[in-house]
């Protein structure tokens, strides 16, 4: 009996150690993703306030000469400090990318307008610079009017994030779930789809042949300043202002169904 109680001892003895073992294990996996998430939402607000402050001053500067006539060599200053901002933009998108790993699902949604807007500023900044056919005309005003804008949303976004990330430290990681337009919710016309294509060789540049109108935007290989493109043609020509979110908030819709969405705006806006 003895020998039996040592035995059963020694092993509850050693099931206690194990199971303390694997408690502090556990405790010291939950302090390290703790201090990745307090590492990466800093890293994300810090390149990201000083990338919209750069990119701010950057717009400060180009708008007071864009409608000016400029040289290529005018804007070559421009240039080079939009290339120096790019590595604080990408360092956003490389923190973006370690949230949406990490989580919680809190802060992806955040995270991801603060990365999508800085993408787009920027984008739209370098488009303006580099571009001529953007200088003084109807498209350079359009995507100056965008710039102003994200250069004030961004900072709004920022804010946001920044209240999403304290609300995970402060133990409260809960979150709406995100809305997503149904796919189902969309059946266009061929009158509409016809008009859409029109719109998207107008805007790109591109025969009707390159687009797949049973493909999203990122099958056909749209990138923001695509997006921004289609927003100036279906402005300039039709009065839809729509911002960038609006087409990304609708990545899983098919070209064909948004076209369908966006033939109900049209019918629905003065001609």
């Amino acid at each position: 009996m003895g020998s039996t109680g040592a035995a059963a001892a020694a092993f509850v003895t050693g099931r206690a150690g194990r199971r303390q073992a694997s408690l502090q294990a556990a405790s010291q996996q939950e302090q390290w993703r703790r201090q990745l998430r307090r590492e990466t939402y800093g890293a994300l607000l810090s390149a990201g306030s000083e990338a919209r402050d750069q990119l701010g001053a950057v717009y400060v500067a180009q708008r007071s000469i864009l409608f000016a006539p400029r040289s290529a060599a005018d804007m070559e200053p421009i240039v080079e400090r939009l290339n120096e901002t790019k590595p604080l933009v990408d360092a956003v998108r490389h923190a973006t990318a370690t949230i949406f790993v990490e989580g919680p699902p809190s802060v992806l949604e955040p995270a991801r307008r603060v990365e999508e807007g800085l993408v787009l500023f920027h984008t739209a900044m370098l488009a303006l610079a580099t571009d001529q056919h953007n200088a003084g005309d109807e498209n350079g005003r359009y995507l100056l009017a965008i710039c102003g804008r994200q250069r004030v949303d961004i900072r709004a976004d920022l804010l946001n994030f920044a209240s999403a990330a304290r609300k995970v430290f402060d133990g409260d990681s809960s979150q709406e779930p995100v809305s997503q337009v149904s796919s189902d919710s969309y059946e266009p016309s061929a009158i509409d789809a016809t008009w859409f294509l029109n719109c998207l060789v107008e805007a790109l540049g591109l025969p009707e042949s390159e687009f797949e109108l049973n493909g999203t935007i990122w099958d056909n290989g749209f990138n923001s300043l695509s997006l921004v493109r289609i927003g100036v043609v279906l402005d300039r020509l039709y009065g839809l202002r729509l911002a960038v979110r609006w087409f990304t908030s609708r990545q899983q819709l098919t070209l064909r169904q948004l076209a369908g969405e966006l033939g109900e705006l049209r019918s629905g806006s003065p001609s």
